[in-house]
């Protein structure tokens, strides 16, 4: 906030409220950034971003490391997550062969009773699934949909659509082996006010520190293009 803002604003219920909405602004603000960067390759902001859902369940996962672990190494084949890549498969994408994708993916990531629980897609494959069940009028998960998502069920599984993802990409995710981890402290916290030294305003700062951690790379998959 400039000094001019706060002297606009220096009455004390208007400086609460100015201070108060520029707040909310920047925390839903960051939570947006995060929500983005859950899908992030591990290459964005020098480096320095969230190892987000692409770099964790990657497209071709017999390349590159995860944790400080090669997963181009023949030993480290269980830190493979499994993938459906339909230019390999040489099938086209659409709603009559999305669900074969994902039955292939189900069955690989499922051992005993470890399933995949969550869904998510972009705009592309998301309307290939729901295309490909209105002929069988299934009907949307409401109690999903009380919570602001508007899902459908595959199996045990909820499918969401989330704009981040990539239009043509879908992760079937089995949410016990994946860890949102907030660093102590840094959890969206807003600290003190800090005055500039070179300029009349004020800052106040908001911060948040993290990454996306995988502990089972083998129990989930991608369906990329």
């Amino acid at each position: 906030m400039s000094g001019l803002e706060e002297v606009q604003n220096s009455g004390a219920e208007a400086m609460h409220n100015l201070i108060k909405a520029r707040i909310k602004v920047g925390e839903a603000t960051m939570s947006n950034n995060v929500g983005e960067a859950l899908y992030y390759s591990n290459t964005e902001q020098g480096g320095k971003a969230i190892g987000g859902l692409q770099h964790l369940i990657s497209d071709l996962p017999t390349t590159g490391t995860v944790g400080g672990i090669a997963r181009d190494s023949s030993g480290n084949t269980f830190w493979r997550n499994q993938y459906y890549d339909f230019l390999t498969e040489s099938v086209t994408a659409s709603a009559t062969t999305i669900q074969h994708a994902m039955n292939l993916i189900n069955l690989r990531t499922e051992r005993g009773t470890e399933k995949v629980d969550i869904v998510v897609a972009g705009e592309t494959y998301f309307s290939y699934y729901e295309e490909s069940l209105q002929a069988q009028q299934r009907f949307i998960d409401t109690r999903k949909a009380v919570g602001g998502f508007s899902g459908y069920k595959y199996k045990d599984a909820t499918v969401f659509y989330d704009p981040n993802c990539s239009s043509t990409r879908m992760y079937m995710l089995n949410s016990k082996f994946l860890h949102f981890r907030p660093a102590k402290g840094r959890n969206f916290v807003v600290l003190k006010d800090k005055v500039a030294v070179n300029q009349d305003a004020t800052v106040t700062p908001l911060y948040w520190m993290g990454n996306l951690t995988l502990s089972n790379a083998a129990r989930q998959g991608v369906i990329c293009a």
